[in-house]
């Protein structure tokens, strides 16, 4: 029996009414010739839209419990019940399995079911519909987000299911390379490859399955389907990166020290796209000496930038030129490319008017001077502090740059003409180490279906639990000391989760250090700061600078300890299937020998309060679910379970 959709009001159709629309255009989308990688057909993705409908499913159901949308009455056994008043109808339930109360997880195995009276729970297996069975039983939720968030799950449904049909015809051709190169395990095929290209890039592609936690994981509003094909990592596409040239004097950002300014970044790192870029511009009879080149994705150069800067196009204070182009590579954050024919050349982040997950990927140019800033102050952290210096190295945003129009209502829109380069992963590689991205240790190997953090090492691919709660232990040392010191000796906390992370690891598969990137997301505790002496000069936005050593926490809390460590913890326990509570509690002593170490580098009262709050209080939790419905913009927290007070 299937749900019935809610009535809509103002004769409006329903939400499953619209996502099945959605889902047909999708579909016919798919179906002109060419669109479809080869190997992909129709058969295919309907089987994975099923699959994928599935887990998003479970996605909107952890959540809602999480963030506390939903109210459940735990009924044993794994199971509760959620009562859902409807019209003509109070005795429907939703029915939820897989809470166990003896083997807790921040990302449960759930099963949902819809239920009437005394007829049999029937299964819920459309995330729409899922959606409009249970707003009678929404807790702050008001109806009118949920046109909105319906239609960024439908999108993320979609491709979601693309991803994953592409995906299994990616490992199928992995396994046959692997077994023709006689290696037993994707991380020997990674280590034996004789001169490999860039193994991260590989990784990174591969890997890219979304965020680990929020329902709009694969959300792209505003791509059509052959768009997410060309640009998407998941895909393995080729992004020819474009260039504009912007005057000089309307141009903004900031360069490290030591680094190519936005003035010679082109011809610095690529020459020849430089020489054809002033050709370009003298034939349209310009002087180039007027004007700086910033990198443009072509969606961009299509959608964005001829409408929002259309008065700037017709001055001559923006030129779009038809070429030259940089052959990039887009890395598990879609919008951040790395160059495929320069070695070594920085990663090239650049605006993205996409909405991808939850917002828009464009750059502030907060964050086009912030960054390089933060990258400064961070590398001179490591570089006096011996416990970062061991543990951590940063990929540095070494220079932003920016377009603010002479025009003020283009001046507005200078976030959507930007772009920030970073340094590239190689550069921080020793000679024998790999840099493996955390996305990648989490995901099933196609040659043992294990984590690939477990195929590191033979007695964790073994599946001996000791070996593997030891090596998660060393994994969690080594991620949260250098995380724990930024934060209690400089008020510090990065955004640690596993897109932002790469581990660097020897060919023996031993994690020698991580690797962080990414500083939009940092939170500094400026009171801590300023008490280590330590200068920055902050943006008149201040977002990341804050005064409360909460915001800060909650920053580590959420990214590190639930979206990174809690996401780990979790793909292993699920594949070993075993309970998650002795892997927790392994964390939690991690945690208190890394607090008692830095005993002496705070005031009492602040490393009392910091301890508790870690180890015995509730958390605060990213209410991702409830800001889409609520169209809240900055982060909202809930208090939910610690895992680390776990016992097994």
């Amino acid at each position: 029996m299937q749900p019935e959709p809610n009535p809509a009001p103002d004769g409006q159709s329903s939400l499953t009414e619209l996502a099945r629309e959605t889902r047909q255009s999708w579909a016919a989308a798919l179906a002109a010739d060419g669109v479809l990688p080869a190997g992909l057909d129709a058969a295919a993705l309907q089987a994975r839209l099923a699959e994928a409908g599935q887990d998003l499913v479970a996605r909107i159901g952890i959540a809602m419990l999480q963030e506390g949308l939903l109210q459940p009455q735990v009924c044993g056994d794994g199971e509760a019940k959620v009562p859902v008043p409807r019209p003509g109808d109070e005795t429907s339930v939703l029915v939820l399995h897989g809470l166990s109360q003896d083997s807790p997880s921040l990302y449960p195995k759930l099963r949902l079911f819809r239920q009437s009276g005394n007829q049999h729970p029937t299964p819920i297996e459309d995330p729409i519909e899922l959606l409009e069975f249970v707003v009678p039983a929404m807790q702050g939720a008001p109806l009118q987000g949920l046109s909105r968030v319906a239609e960024e799950l439908t999108d993320s449904w979609l491709n979601d299911a693309l991803c994953r049909a592409y995906r299994a015809a990616w490992n199928e051709r992995l396994r046959e390379t692997i077994r023709a190169a006689r290696r037993p395990t994707l991380w020997d095929w990674l280590r034996d490859r004789p001169e490999p290209p860039d193994r991260a890039l590989d990784l990174e592609q591969w890997s890219a399955v979304g965020h680990p936690y929020h329902p709009t994981h694969k959300t792209r509003l505003g791509m059509a389907p052959a768009e997410v094909l060309s640009f998407c990592p998941e895909f393995e596409p080729q992004v020819q990166l474009g260039l504009v040239a912007a005057r000089r004097e309307r141009c903004g950002g900031e360069t490290m020290a030591g680094a190519a300014p936005g003035a010679l970044w082109l011809e610095r790192h690529f020459p020849a796209q430089a020489e054809a870029w002033r050709e370009g511009l003298i034939e349209r009879g310009q002087d180039p000496a007027d004007y700086l080149a910033i990198p443009v994705h072509p969606w961009q150069a299509r959608h964005v930038i001829p409408k929002r800067f259309a008065r700037s196009i017709a001055a001559g204070d923006l030129v779009p030129l038809p070429g030259p182009a940089i052959p990039c590579a887009p890395t598990v954050s879609v919008r951040t490319l790395e160059p495929l024919a320069e070695a070594g050349a920085p990663h090239i982040k650049v605006s993205l008017g996409v909405r991808l997950t939850s917002v828009e990927r464009t750059i502030s140019p907060r964050s086009c001077e912030m960054g390089p800033r933060i990258s400064a102050l961070l590398e001179n952290l490591i570089a006096r502090d011996a416990t970062l210096s061991e543990g951590m190295r940063i990929l540095p945003e070494e220079a932003g740059l920016y377009f603010a129009a002479a025009d003020p209502e283009e001046r507005e829109e200078a976030r959507h003409l930007a772009a920030v380069l970073r340094r590239n992963p190689a550069l921080a590689c020793g000679p024998d180490e790999i840099a493996i991205p955390a996305t990648a240790l989490a995901e099933a190997s196609p040659m043992t279906g294990a984590p690939l953090v477990l195929e590191l090492s033979p007695s964790t691919l073994g599946a001996d639990p000791a070996a593997v709660r030891a090596a998660l232990a060393r994994y969690a040392e080594a991620l949260l000391r250098p995380l724990l010191t930024l934060f209690l000796r400089y008020g510090i906390a990065l955004e640690a989760h596993m897109q932002n992370t790469l581990g660097l690891c020897g060919r023996d598969g031993a994690l020698r250090r991580f690797l962080f990137r990414d500083f939009g997301g940092i939170r500094i505790h400026e009171p801590s700061l300023r008490a280590a002496g330590l200068p920055l000069e902050v943006h008149p936005d201040r977002l990341t600078v804050v005064d409360a050593r909460d915001e800060v926490r909650n920053k580590l809390t959420s990214r590190t300890l639930h979206y990174h460590l809690g996401y780990l913890i979790s793909r292993v326990c699920r594949h070993l299937q075993t309970g998650e509570a002795p892997f927790w509690s392994d964390t939690a002593e991690v945690v208190r020998g890394i607090l008692e170490d830095l005993r002496g580098d705070v005031a009492p009262s602040i490393w009392r309060r910091e301890r508790a709050a870690l180890l015995d209080d509730d958390w605060e939790h990213k209410t991702s679910l409830r800001m889409r419905i609520q169209g809240l913009s900055g982060d909202t927290y809930r208090r939910g379970p610690n895992p680390l007070r776990w016992t097994g």
